[in-house]
């Protein structure tokens, strides 16, 4: 079952604790009736505020929303996640033919991220199939062991699900070692972005950003007369964009984004992309859409209209002008109901009086402005008064074709459209397509039926979004993306079908004429003396919120008016919604009238071929037939629509009605005034006018909305039941039957919907069968209880200055916080949704800690700082248009949406914004612009200077004061300081040789049309972004830098004499070549490295130096330098002991590298020892190094009455002073290569204590003659005295029981060799190149024959005597065969404590025999096999490993390991030792394949034991081991 939200649909929609019908209200002054005493006034204002919200809920829904143009795109590019449907066709015809960004590739198998470009040379538009050549620049780290790699590829773009996938065919330029990788994504609907994965290694993914669009330059060729769904969705966009509440996200779809910046930015975007002139449609700064105003006279606000022009001139020569005219702005609220001018009533009545006079004015303007252009096309678009008054001038343009040859041609395309002309005199119009939902009220308005007659020029398409949204998935993904950001969203959203019919019903019933709809008609009593007119109920209505006046007329009007209530109420739960910019949950005309909605219709039609079927004529549509039917001309029965049984009733006259059905409705219709209100004769189903029967006589729908009805309704037993409609009644309980369907619309009662509750069940399970159910907004009881925490910072909030009277808020009522949506959760009202935006509100807003909010709007408020942090479930914030200097957003996992732009944020942005804004596609984030009143002071001196000098008095409208209040420059913060991040200087008389290169955190720049000649980028600019260097026909030479990565789209379009300078094999070289760009190559640093390394150590308190080490700076040409200063260094503190990383950069040109390397700081002591601290603890200390002169020294047992306890790993490596060194008992380790080539060295002297010696401790002391090993040492490790040519006498204590692999190599001085009595195993190679004479065992000949002895290069003690000291026997030992049951050595393990100063590592590996080197100059895609690799057998880890412990004896232990025997192993090695990394106390046993358990004895009891074990496989004479399983 889906999961619904803890409070219901996910929608928005202001909350309202009100009885939907029986109000009561009073004039101030009038006196209670005695029986109502209980009635307190806070009930009435309650009243009253619920008529404003209405008031503005219809303003909002009939004729627009009040919104500013604002500028900023979000669209990132991303996989669709909308296609699931295979007949749904995108073209190929534009599909970019660059691409540019970056990918996930390997170096062996480290992942590294390249830059990427793909260049598309040929496509077969019927299959998708393409050719193009990719470019690959070095990974970006370790560019030096990479290559660059120029291929062919071929590929496949699926349309229907929006895929594609490429890979490599051959080289162009073959770089050797490299792999071609299989790309696989998808890209974005808008065609900006590919987002997809490469098979290099798991999770690796692909990057792309378009490079080229295709400028649309071609003819226009649609037929002026014939419908055309391209052009159609063309005009829907243009009229969403210029409504100006719509963003892009990362799949390319529009999403509702009030108060945004990011339509303007969309709307300019997509014009200069289709190759329309600028200056046509962009303001003389070139910055942001230019919104033109026409109306007949200047001062009339209520007759205006806004709109936007674009033009531009085609391949054929004709002129292409776009006229885009936006719905409702300011006064022009008072329009929308002016049929007739107000001081002419007897003005005739035929058209629409607002919607002339603005498209009157309109076609002036548009005439004067074009009358010198010729063979202009006309495209004439609109939504909502937009729609009118385009549908208007479509037919002004269409008639002056006749006269004015200038005129081509008129394509008129409206949607949401108003009636605007009497049907009878709308003429002919084939060139006006006009879009309208039958479930839109607006449509309906003014009225097309009784006496009215309204209608539209041109042709009305109708069909009803309800059935749209029950039919198409495409259509539901595309409503619910715009509206909730989730296409995959469980619930659908709602759109009621009849909804915009029963208002319209209503309105026709109370006012079927023009002439009714101005008549005043006294309503109230006579004491009261105020009359009004359903004119004045529309316009006065609005009066409180638009400023309008209202001293005829009062409020209370509409409250005791039971005909003007009847109209009202359909509105409370049907739009409130709307206002806070949400979706509704169900549409008389909210959603439905929405831009988005229709910008879903025009979608589905163009990109869903089949869905043109559902489209119907205006005068087939059969729910206006219906009203029409109702309602005819001259009509006047029309009083009341009660009595009148409907036609299903009608037909059911005879029918036999289910007997338990009809008996749970009369027994729900009995509670208190039920039946009045329900107009029903109780004994005549007939009359039950709310109902309706199938053919069986069981109920199928129920609507009952708006009615007032109470007490529970349990419709359990309805198994028969579509639809249930029951909003905005006072209903404590709904029982709903078992179904996997039923559409359910619920709101606006008092029902308690949590996710615990078996209501919310049900709604869940009809919502994932393709239900529309809504449940959100329940109206809130008198006895609510609020969650104290939010109540309290909400009461806080409104208290700041006169905050509270802006609100309207009565404080200790919260179901009058207006803005406010409330949530029940375990008994508690918690705050869901806050919307306050536009209120002038001022001073701080703590919201933080709401546990259920989900979205919050207070942008274009005067806001100073906003804390959401702590709110979990918040996915939405619009703070934008504020005076914001602190914003909080930690801990907001939820969050996907922010607007934060326009605010006082400059260098204040948090990181969690960034984060957010990285995203991917899932997040649609706008910080941009940001501002600072910060002094130029604060600012950036270099910066503040270079931009002065670049700008000059080229420009004249910036305050060098004040440098932060400029849109043109964003600024970042470090410290206290401001330096440039974003320089936009596009459409301006910049001109001339600009040099950005010592700008060192700018991070965007775009000069488009402008007259500049160069530019130097400097190397912080990492992407160059849309139109970048667009236009600018001057500029001859863009100076970039390697760490260039990504572009934009058309960055260098119409710019035809641009050069490309950087330094080869580089992302800008390979965008020069795809682009057919000149490339310069300049030479500068690529990357720096240590060339050599320090020999000298660096001592604590001593300043940083290379230290005998040299720094190299390669080149770009292959060449490279060595120097030992002008480096600059950071990360180095003298004073603290231990390792640190140090970044090491330097400067050439202007030109900053830098490197990092890792170095020891060290104590040193009188005598010359190097130590560091073992630990935080300071109590022990290790010996590091030595660079004292002694010959003999004696470790030191104490430094500065600290114990010393351990010599590190290469401690005196390559030491060539010391001759004899004693340790003395406090040393319990002597690491890794502590004394490693130490080529004077001859003697040690070893404590006889537990210690434990590393591997290659001695390795390489070629002067070494003596060594006595201490008792206790029971393991000889790898390469202890390998290379110790000179190593005459070694005593082994009889304590060792494994001499590891290569222990004794090349020891070829060592004359006589006693084998201890301990010994169990001898590795590989142990005595390789040991010239040893003698060879003796203290044990006895069993005892030797049952050591386990490798064949493999031990000669030296194999095939030769050696004499038992026990028993005096002389043996020789033979290899063993294949076939004999023998253990096998330890393979080579990792040192002990990893070294930490220079020097080589032991060879190290799996596989016996085996070499293994770094390749270089490997490609990063592909891992290259070691030569042995082929040679390798697959051993799999030993399973079932267990421990089982005896109980102790005499303080030891016993503990028996078993395992699950392997088919094919040869043996099995065993370990246990002191310690996880298995370097203390460390012991080995070998075990035969037929071996699946071992027992350990004489283990001690206080002692934590580790055990490993791995198989191992003989393979022509070789073994090779599997991986370790740990107990």
């Amino acid at each position: 079952m889906a999961d619904l939200p803890a409070d219901g649909y996910l929608f928005y929609r202001k909350q309202v604790s009100v009885e939907p019908i029986k109000l009561i209200c009073y004039t101030v002054g009038s006196k209670l009736p005695k029986k109502e005493e209980k009635i307190q006034m806070k009930n009435v204002i309650k009243k009253v505020i619920l008529c404003n919200v209405i008031a503005m809920i219809f303003l909002g829904l009939c004729f627009g929303q009040k919104s500013t143009i604002q500028a900023r795109e979000l669209g990132k590019g991303g996989s669709n996640t909308l296609m699931e449907d295979a007949s749904i066709k995108f073209s190929l015809k534009n599909f970019p033919r660059v691409w540019t960004g970056t990918y996930d590739g390997v170096n062996g198998k480290v992942p590294v991220n390249r830059k990427y470009v793909l260049k598309i040379t040929s496509v077969d538009e019927r299959t998708g199939e393409f050719e193009g050549v990719g470019y690959v620049s070095k990974g970006e780290d370790k560019p030096q062991y990479q290559v660059n790699a120029t291929y062919h590829c071929k590929g496949t773009i699926d349309v229907a699900k929006m895929s594609i996938q490429w890979q490599g065919t051959s080289f162009i330029d073959d770089p050797g070692n490299f792999a071609f990788l299989v790309f696989t994504a998808n890209y974005s609907k808008d065609l900006t972005g590919i987002e997809g994965i490469t098979d290099a290694y798991e999770g690796a993914k692909i990057h792309l950003v378009n490079a080229v669009s295709n400028v649309n330059t071609d003819s226009f060729n649609y037929e002026e007369n014939t419908v055309n769904y391209d052009l159609a969705n063309e005009c829907m966009e243009l009229s969403l964009l210029v409504y100006g509440n719509a963003a892009l996200d990362g799949n390319g779809y529009y999403v509702n984004a009030k108060n945004s910046q990011a339509a303007s930015n969309a709307l300019k975007n997509k014009l200069t992309l289709e190759g329309f002139s600028k200056e046509s449609f962009l303001n003389e700064e070139g910055t942001k859409i230019k919104l033109r105003t026409s109306a007949k006279e200047k001062d009339n606000t209520k007759d205006c209209i806004h709109w936007v022009t674009a033009e531009k001139e085609m391949a054929d020569g004709k002129t292409l002008v776009y006229i885009i005219v936006k719905g409702t702005t300011g006064d022009e609220w008072y329009g929308n109901f002016n049929m007739y001018d107000e001081a002419l009533l007897e003005q005739n009545n035929d058209i629409h009086y607002s919607f002339q006079s603005a498209a009157d004015a309109l076609y002036d303007d548009v005439n004067a402005l074009y009358q010198d252009k010729k063979d202009i096309k006309y495209v004439v678009t609109g939504h909502s008064r937009g729609a009118a008054v385009a549908n208007i001038l479509a037919k002004k343009l269409t008639d002056a074709k006749e006269s004015n040859q200038n005129i081509e041609a008129v394509y008129g395309y409206t949607f949401a459209t108003p009636a605007t002309i009497n049907k009878e005199k709308s003429g002919n119009y084939t060139n006006i397509f006009n879009y309208c939902f039958d479930d839109d009220f607006v449509t309906y308005m003014p009225l097309s039926d009784s006496d009215w007659q309204y209608g539209r020029y041109g042709k009305t398409y109708c069909v009803t979004a309800a059935d749209l949204n029950k039919k198409y998935s495409y259509f539901q993904k595309l409503t619910k993306n715009f509206f909730l950001k989730n296409p995959d969203a469980p619930f659908l959203i709602s759109y009621k079908a009849d909804g915009a019919y029963n208002i319209a019903k209503e309105l026709n019933a109370h006012c079927a004429s023009v002439p009714e709809f101005y008549a005043k008609k006294n309503y109230i009593e006579a004491q009261n003396g105020y009359d009004a007119s359903w004119y004045e109920y529309f316009y006065y209505l609005f009066a409180p919120l638009m400023g309008g006046k209202s001293e005829s007329w009062n409020m209370a009007t509409v409250l005791t008016n039971k005909d003007f209530l009847s109209v009202t109420s359909k509105f409370i739960i049907g739009a409130a919604g709307y206002v806070v910019g949400a979706p509704t949950v169900q549409a008389y005309v909210g959603n439905t009238h929405d831009p988005g909605s229709y910008y879903a219709l025009t979608q589905l039609l163009k990109y869903k071929t089949d869905a043109q079927t559902e489209l119907v004529d205006y005068s087939d549509s059969s729910i206006r037939n219906k009203l029409a039917a109702e309602y005819p001309a001259s009509s006047r029965n029309v009083s009341s629509r009660a009595g009148r049984k409907s036609d299903a009733a009608s037909a059911l006259s005879q029918t036999v009605y289910n007997e338990e059905e009809i008996n749970s409705l009369k027994q729900f219709a009995a509670k208190e005034d039920n039946l009045a209100l329900l107009g029903w004769d109780l004994e005549n189903p007939d009359t039950w006018q709310q109902i309706q029967w199938n053919e069986e006589g069981n109920v199928t729908e129920i609507n009952v909305d708006s009615i007032g009805l109470t007490g529970d309704l349990d419709l359990s037993i309805f198994t028969s039941l579509e639809k249930l409609d029951c909003t905005n009644n006072k209903l404590t309980n709904l029982e709903l039957p078992e179904k996997t369907s039923v559409d359910v619309y619920c709101d606006g009662n008092y029902l308690s919907v949590i996710p615990t509750g078996n209501l919310y069940k049900k709604l869940a399970g009809y919502a994932e069968n393709g239900s529309v159910v809504s449940f959100a907004d329940q109206s809130i009881p008198e006895n609510a209880r609020f969650n104290t925490s939010e109540l309290n910072k909400l009461k806080a909030f409104a208290k700041q200055d006169n905050d509270l009277e802006k609100l309207g808020w009565t404080l200790e009522e919260p179901d009058t916080y207006t803005g406010v949506r409330w949530t029940l959760n375990n008994g508690y009202y918690y705050v869901q949704s806050i919307e306050l935006a536009d209120m002038e509100l001022t001073g701080k807003a703590d919201l933080s800690g709401f546990s259920c909010v989900t979205d919050i709007d207070l942008s274009g408020n005067q806001l100073e700082n906003v804390n959401v942090s702590g709110d979990n479930l918040l996915t939405e914030l619009n703070v934008s248009n504020n005076k914001i200097t602190a914003l909080n957003i930690d801990r907001t996992a939820k969050l996907q949406t922010l607007f934060c732009s326009n605010n006082y944020l400059a260098g204040a942005v948090t990181q969690r914004a960034f984060d957010l804004a990285d995203a991917g596609k899932d997040a649609v984030v706008e910080i941009y612009p940001q501002y600072t009143d910060a002094s130029a002071e604060s600012f950036d001196e270099a910066d503040l200077s270079m931009l002065q000098s670049i700008i000059g008095d080229m420009l004249d409208d910036i305050d060098w004061t004040y440098p932060g209040l400029n849109d043109r420059f964003q600024w970042t913060k470090e410290g206290e300081t401001y330096y440039l991040e974003k320089l936009n200087l596009s459409d301006t008389d910049i001109s001339g040789k600009i040099d950005l290169g010592q700008m060192a955190h700018l991070e965007e720049v775009n000069f488009e049309n402008t007259d500049i000649t160069s530019v130097i980028l400097p190397y912080s600019l990492t992407k160059v972004g849309n139109y970048a260097f667009a236009y600018c026909p001057q500029l001859t030479a863009v100076t970039t830098t390697d760490n260039w990565k990504e572009m934009g789209i058309n960055t260098f379009y119409a710019s035809p004499n641009v050069t490309i300078v950087s330094t080869r094999d580089t992302f800008a070289q390979f965008v020069a070549n795809a682009m057919d760009i000149p490339f310069e190559e300049i030479v500068r640093m690529t990357y720096i490295e240590m060339g050599k390394e320090p020999t000298e150590p660096y001592i604590l308190g001593q300043e940083f130096s290379l230290n005998g080490g040299e720094l190299t700076i390669h080149y770009s040409d292959g060449s490279s330098k060595n120097v030992t200063d002008g480096y600059t260094v950071s990360g180095f503190d003298p004073e603290k002991e231990g390792e640190q990383k140090v970044t090491i950069s330097y400067s050439e040109d202007n030109y900053t590298k830098e490197t990092t390397m890792r170095v020891e700081v060290y104590a040193c002591d009188e005598n010359g020892y190097l130590y560091q601290h073992t630990d935080n603890k300071k109590d022990k200390i290790k010996i590091c190094g030595y660079i004292g002169q002694e010959q003999e020294i004696t470790i030191p047992s104490q430094i500065d009455e600290t114990d010393v306890v351990e010599i590190y790993a290469r401690a005196f490596w390559k030491n060539q002073v010391i001759t004899k060194v004693t340790i003395p008992d406090c040393i319990t380790t002597v690491n890794y290569r502590a004394f490693a080539e130490c080529e004077k060295l001859e003697e040690v002297i070893l404590p006889d204590i537990d210690l434990v010696l590393g591997e290659s401790a001695f390795m390489g002391c070629k002067s070494l003659k003596k060594v006595h090993l201490n008792a206790g040492l029971t393991l000889i490790p790898v390469n202890l005295f390998k290379d110790c040519s000179s190593l005459v006498e070694v005593n082994i204590p009889d304590s060792v029981e494994e001499i590891e692999v290569e222990a004794f190599s090349n020891c070829i001085s060592l004359g006589k060799l006693t084998l201890p009595v301990g010994l169990q195993s001898v590795g590989n190679y142990a005595f390789i190149d040991a010239k040893i004479q003698t060879v003796e065992y203290a044990g006895s000949e069993e005892q030797l024959r049952n050591i386990f002895i490798s064949d493999w290069s031990n000669e030296a003690i194999l095939e030769r005597e050696i004499k038992t000291l026990a028993d005096g026997h002389t043996v020789v030992l033979q290899p063993r065969k294949d076939d004999d049951p023998i253990p096998t050595p330890s393979a080579s393990s990792a040192p002990i404590n990893n070294g930490q100063t220079p020097g080589p590592s032991p060879s190290q590996g799996n596989t016996e025999g085996s070499s293994q080197g770094t390749a270089g100059n490997v490609n990063p895609t592909m891992e290259v096999p070691n030569s042995s690799e082929k040679n390798k057998v697959p051993i799999s880890k030993v399973n079932g490993l267990k421990i089982k412990k005896s109980k102790a004896k005499k303080n030891k232990l016993t503990i028996k390991v078993s395992w699950k025997k392997m088919a094919k192993a040869s043996g099995y090695q065993l370990q246990y030792a002191q310690n996880k990394s298995f370097t203390k106390g460390r012991k080995t046993k070998m075990c035969s394949a037929m071996k699946q358990s071992i027992t350990i004895k004489n283990l001690k009891k206080a002692k934590r034991y580790y055990v490993r074990i791995r198989a191992y496989k003989i393979v022509q004479g070789k073994k090779t081991y599997g991986k370790w399983s740990v107990k």
